[in-house]
Parts: C-alpha cells; structure tokens; sequence
C-alpha cells in the first residue's frame, strides 16, 4: 500500500497484481485457446492441411486378426474403424482400453497417444 500511494503522488501508474493479468493466446486474442476434440485433433495431427479429407476405410486385415499402423493413426482412429458405425466416445474410448491392454508391450512407448507406423497391433 505504501508504493502503491507514494507512486500515484508522484503520478506514477502502479502495476496491477500479477494474479489479474490474464493470459492471452497471441494467435485468437481470447484467454484461452479454442477447445479440439479428440476427433479433430487426430485429423489435424494426421494431416493438418486437409483434416476435412476423409481416410480410406481398412478393408484388409493382417493375419491373426492384427492391423498396420499407417501415419496418421491414433488408437483412437483405429477404434473408430474397428467399431464403425457412429459409435459414442465412450465406446471408443472402451475399445481403445481394450487395444492399449492387447498391445501396449507390443507399442512399447508406453504412451498410449504414441504409435508408430510401421507397428502391427493385434485386434483381438
């Protein structure tokens, strides 16, 4: 109080606290930056300039009933494709549980957001 009193006797602003400084993203000029669901961050992350382009759909199995992780793939896209259809996000949230359960030895990063092309994941 007693800086914040000899500053603006002599004309001096005074700063305000550092706590009721917002922090801004530079790229929207918002507090915060826009939210991305699971969904639109793996088309972005898989090819960012054309996340609308929709992929081929996995018509050929390997054998044991195992998959080819191509660039671009998450679990969570491939639990998508493995279920089809619409399914919620609660149920591909399940089945890529159940891929990380079957596979995570195999992925080897022990990250489940972390496959490599090139990586054969088993599907049952």
């Amino acid at each position: 109080a007693v800086i914040g009193a000899s500053a603006l006797a002599s004309g001096v602003k005074a700063a305000a606290p550092a706590h009721a400084q917002q922090p801004t993203d530079t790229t929207t000029g918002q507090g915060a930056p826009p939210t991305v669901s699971p969904q639109q961050l793996d088309k972005q992350l898989a090819d960012p300039g054309k996340s609308d382009r929709k992929r081929p759909s996995r018509t050929a199995k390997g054998p044991n009933g195992s998959i080819l992780v191509r660039p671009g793939d998450s679990l969570w896209t491939i639990a998508h494709g493995e279920l089809g259809g619409g399914p919620s996000n609660a149920r591909i949230a399940k089945e890529v549980d159940r891929l990380w359960s079957l596979n995570a030895a195999r992925i080897g990063t022990g990250n489940r957001d972390l496959i490599r092309p090139g990586q054969r994941l088993k599907l049952r």
